[in-house]
């Protein structure tokens, strides 16, 4: 009985110390969400530290949800991007001590850009017109087969 007593004490005060490792730390959590509010599954998430530089970087879950934990408080910056998807930054954004930060992060549809080069020396368009080479008299004109339509010759 007192060896199961002395396991049970040491078992606790192991839970309590566990239980205060992150007391003085706060976590970030959320989900990553397109603009219809459709979750995005494997987005990079980077979360820095403004004021030591220090940078963490996750992928959210299959449900487009993250978590960190352990994070000091202080001021942090969170940049998200997943194919397809534009670079979200988020900035402001304060830690306290044991603070649980909701962040949903709304990515936007990527915009695509396209260059095209025009080169003053191609010519796409033909400038060349057709030009006649020969000109009718009124006799070949009359001596044309005609399918009842005539050609009149001279004018009315």
């Amino acid at each position: 009985m007192q060896l199961l007593r002395s396991a049970l004490l040491i078992t606790l005060g192991g839970l309590a110390l566990w239980g205060q490792a992150d007391a003085n730390k706060g976590q970030l959590f959320g989900t990553v969400l397109d603009a219809k509010g459709g979750a995005i599954p494997g987005a990079s998430i980077r979360i820095k530290n403004v004021s030591t530089g220090s940078t963490r970087e996750i992928v959210s879950s299959n449900e487009g949800q993250f978590r960190v934990v352990q994070l000091d408080p202080g001021a942090y910056q969170v940049e998200a991007q997943a194919s397809g998807f534009a670079l979200t930054t988020m900035t402001g954004i304060t830690l306290n001590v044991g603070m649980a930060l909701n962040l949903d992060i709304q990515l936007a549809v990527q915009g695509t850009t396209q260059t095209i080069e025009v080169s003053a020396s191609v010519s796409m368009l033909s400038s060349a017109v057709p030009a006649p080479t020969t000109v009718l008299s009124g006799t070949a004109l009359r001596n044309l087969p005609s399918t009842g339509a005539g050609f009149r010759t001279s004018p009315r």
